[in-house]
């Protein structure tokens, strides 16, 4: 593992709101002296985040983070029907499986398309789809299930009047982590075409306590405080100037990318801000050679996820497909320093790399 900090040029610099920008909404906490709980902030954050995303303030809630909100999901998913067993792809970031694991309920990694998305059996009834990198959702591809959550944890420009239009339920879920496009430091929205799993996961966030304070189910403490909604809120205020800079910056990782015959992640491709820069190689010799090149370079890289979740030792007991593209994904991604702070110098140094691997 490299010492990113030893890099000349990070894999990734999370850039927050500065104090002076969310100083505002901190004054407000002072005064309501309310930090936690549901509280107006929080409020106020799920109506800018209803306006963005085209649906009913009943339809989101926030959680302290995406993997519990995960988790939180599949936890009352049983308010619909009890599923003991979900269908996930390999081909994601550890969380998701993690949020699967933690609440015992049995997985099963299913394999990927070239579009890096999952491909689920007809008659698998629970399935957890991923968005990767900042990917679009298409509810239509999905079939016909009985339930569906899917991480969509960096996609929020690609969500903008996002569409949930299914028979049956289906919720996902976006991160506020620092190294998103909306960070709140930490933090986790959910939406969902269920009001009533959105109240389900809400009362779960709060200890399954009804209005009487009685813990009608198992829940826990994962609500969203008041202070990481005021560093939210501050982001939406920036959202629309990060956006440009970010779409600015994709154009120049697609050029570079395409200059050496490489394509990125399909979400890159189509053209969101994503907080990543994906190579697609074309072989693992490929790949390795530009981990090596670049690293000479002080140019961090890293294989995001790995050689896919079916690799790792907790998830042995998870049942699997035969996971040939996802290891091809494993094999062939790699990714780039990608965040705000790039300057035209990085791209420079980037393609000297980068010639040097591939020449």
């Amino acid at each position: 593992m490299v010492n990113s900090h030893m890099m000349a040029i990070p894999i990734m610099v999370p850039t927050v709101p500065k104090f002076e920008h969310y100083k505002k909404y901190l004054d407000q906490i002072d005064e309501n002296r309310i930090y936690s709980n549901f509280g107006p902030l929080n409020d106020l954050l799920i109506f800018r985040l209803s306006e963005y995303l085209g649906v009913n303030p009943d339809n989101i809630c926030t959680v302290s983070n995406a993997t519990l909100a995960l988790q939180g999901l599949i936890a009352t998913s049983s308010c619909f029907e009890d599923f003991d067993s979900w269908s996930l792809p390999s081909w994601t970031f550890t969380a998701t499986a993690a949020a699967l694991g933690q609440v015992q309920r049995l997985g099963t990694f299913v394999d990927i398309d070239d579009n890096w998305r999952a491909v689920f059996p007809d008659i698998e009834p629970a399935i957890i789809d991923v968005a990767p990198f900042g990917d679009s959702i298409d509810i239509e591809r999905l079939g016909k299930r009985k339930a569906a959550i899917i991480d969509c944890a960096p996609s929020f420009d690609a969500l903008r009047n996002v569409k949930l239009v299914a028979s049956y339920p289906v919720a996902i879920v976006i991160s506020l982590h620092a190294t998103k496009l909306i960070p709140a430091g930490e933090g986790g929205v959910v939406v969902s075409n269920s009001p009533n799993w959105i109240q389900e996961i809400k009362k779960w966030s709060n200890f399954g306590f009804s209005k009487e304070r009685n813990s009608d189910f198992l829940g826990t403490n994962a609500k969203l405080s008041e202070f990481s909604a005021a560093i939210a809120l501050a982001s939406l205020d920036s959202w629309e100037s990060n956006r440009k800079t970010f779409l600015d910056l994709r154009q120049k990782t697609l050029e570079i990318s395409h200059i050496f015959n490489l394509k990125c992640s399909p979400a890159e491709e189509k053209g969101f801000a994503t907080p990543y820069w994906v190579l697609r190689t074309n072989s693992k010799t490929q790949s390795d050679r530009i981990m090596e090149k670049l690293s000479q370079h002080s140019i961090q890289t890293r294989k995001w996820w790995g050689e896919g979740c079916h690799k790792m030792p907790a998830y042995a007991n998870f049942l699997r497909s035969k996971l040939s593209k996802t290891e091809l994904a494993a094999e062939t991604s790699l990714g780039l320093p990608f965040h705000l702070h790039l300057q035209e110098r990085d791209f420079v140094l980037i393609v000297e790399a980068l010639e040097q691997a591939l020449k």
